[in-house]
């Protein structure tokens, strides 16, 4: 019974959101109200043969309709101010995802948290809304990082800032607090953030030379 009120209500905030973007059409709202469902039903891997599978669609019918576009950026920013309190911060993290297929495009070597160490796989950069009053963070869209074979920190910073600036326009209408760890304690992203109008939270590192020992008060 419990499971039920929730699916209904789930479905009835989707069809809400939905109605409030004006540039999809019925077949593809049509398609969301499902699929998004399907995907909370399914246990396992999934794909198109397993989404034919247990769906009321063909497998070609998916794979037709996830090549179509669809803003997820603005569909989740109106899940977030309908489901949200008012005292909410913007937090960014990059996340590895390990991989081991040779096919797989964007395949490299990225800096695992779990292991301290680079490892083979893919990297995700990570924009959620965090409700400081529930206690919970809210997925707002993740854009995946390229490799470089150059490890060059500099550039992965430009990427995190063309992350940033790319997203910018929505994310400033939920919050304009950004909490970053101490690895962006950087002068390219700080100004970054602080020129797109951010207050940007973080901490210095732990190797940081400060010019002027503070002296007061800890």
């Amino acid at each position: 019974m419990i499971s039920q009120d929730v699916f209904t209500s789930g479905r009835s905030l989707k069809r809400t959101i939905l109605s409030r973007m004006n540039d999809i059409g019925k077949v593809q709202h049509k398609f969301l109200m499902h699929i998004l469902l399907l995907f909370l039903s399914m246990r396992g891997r999934i794909n198109f043969l397993q989404l034919g599978r247990y769906g009321s669609m063909d497998e070609h019918s998916y794979r037709y309709q996830f090549g179509k576009f669809f803003n997820w950026l603005y569909f989740n920013k109106l899940l977030v101010l309908e489901l949200c309190s008012d005292d909410k911060i913007i937090g960014f993290d990059p996340s590895y995802i390990t991989k081991s297929g040779k096919q797989t495009y964007g395949v490299g070597y990225f800096y695992s948290g779990c292991h301290g160490q680079y490892e083979r796989g893919l990297e995700i950069g990570c924009f959620a809304a965090i409700d400081l009053k529930q206690n919970t963070a809210y997925h707002i869209v993740a854009t995946r990082t390229q490799y470089s074979k150059k490890n060059d920190s500099t550039e992965v910073v430009e990427q995190y800032c063309k992350m940033l600036k790319d997203n910018a326009c929505e994310l400033i209408k939920i919050s304009t607090t950004l909490v970053v760890d101490a690895w962006f304690y950087k002068t390219d992203y700080i100004t970054t953030a602080t020129d797109l109008g951010f207050e940007l939270i973080t901490r210095m590192r732990d190797d940081a030379n400060l010019r002027y020992l503070f002296t007061g008060i800890q």
